[in-house]
Parts: C-alpha cells; sequence; structure tokens
C-alpha cells in the first residue's frame, strides 16, 4: 500500500535492486522505448563516437561551480541535444563528467570528456565548458547527494 514510512520504502528500492527485479523493469522500459534491452549486459552495444577531447582544469583549485545550463549547450554543441525540433541527435555524443562540484582539482587535470563525432565542434564545446566551469583557491563544502525529501504532507524533510 501506499502507507508506508521512509525506512520501508528505503527496504523495498534495496530489496527491488539486489533481487533484479529493478533491473527487469529497466529492460522492460528500454524495449517499449525502441532499444536494445541487451545494452544492460552488453556496453559494447552503445553508439561509440570517434573524438573524445579532455577539458582539464586551467590553474589548481577547487570546482566551485558547474553551470549545468552551460552544460545543456555544451551537449547541444557535441551533438547529444537539440538546437531545434528537427535536430537529430548524435546517441554517441555526450559529456563525461569525471570531477564534481567541491573536488579539489590541480592545473591539468581531467574535469571532463568531450565525446562527438565531429572534430570542429570541439572548439566551441570546450570554451562553453571553461563558461560552466568554475575553479576558486578557496575550499567547498560538499553537498550531500540527496539534500531533503517531501513527505505526504508536502513537508521538506532534511
Amino acid at each position: 500500500g501506499l502507507d508506508i514510512d521512509y525506512s520501508q520504502a528505503k527496504n523495498r528500492v534495496l530489496e527491488s535492486l539486489q533481487s533484479g527485479v529493478a533491473l527487469e523493469k529497466f529492460r522492460e522500459m528500454i524495449q517499449n522505448q525502441g532499444g536494445n534491452p541487451k545494452v544492460v549486459e552488453d556496453y559494447s552495444l552503445f553508439p561509440k563516437a570517434s573524438i573524445s577531447s579532455e577539458f582539464v582544469a586551467a590553474t589548481n583549485g577547487y570546482i566551485s561551480h558547474i553551470a549545468t545550463d552551460e552544460l545543456g549547450k555544451v551537449s547541444v554543441v557535441l551533438g547529444a541535444g537539440r538546437e531545434t525540433k528537427d535536430s537529430r541527435i548524435d546517441y554517441a555524443a555526450g559529456i563525461m563528467m569525471e570531477r564534481k562540484t567541491g573536488d579539489k582539482v590541480s592545473k591539468g587535470d581531467v574535469i571532463a570528456r568531450l565525446i562527438c563525432n565531429d572534430e570542429s565542434k570541439i572548439k566551441e564545446a570546450s570554451h562553453l565548458m571553461s563558461k560552466a566551469v568554475c575553479v576558486t583557491q578557496d575550499k567547498i563544502d560538499k553537498k550531500p547527494l540527496i539534500l531533503g525529501f517531501v513527505d505526504r504532507e508536502n513537508m521538506i524533510k532534511y
């Protein structure tokens, strides 16, 4: 039923992950959307891009902010997003983030990999990445993955 507390809900989630029920549901979702459910076991079935370019830290410091709106623009430039509703998506393109907000970096450390099939897109994507990722000298407190949740009475819990 719907009348369960946080602990019970968490246990149900963990049970479905450990038993394989969640994975089977994921396969079903992939198939229902026209995909190949075998990618769950064999990642080599995913499309592969021909270019992977490293975006590296320009200075020593801490990643203080990553502007997700700018990351969206980077993904569009690389071909992983649409400029218009008629734009084609390159399913092999994208951004592989290697670091996150709060991480300490040294000059030259890889922050992200820009993945695409068009070499001419890398320069623009790198420029946008430099606007998206802010590195400062000040140490940043890492935030937890889940900041809080809303209960059935619409109260935010931390």
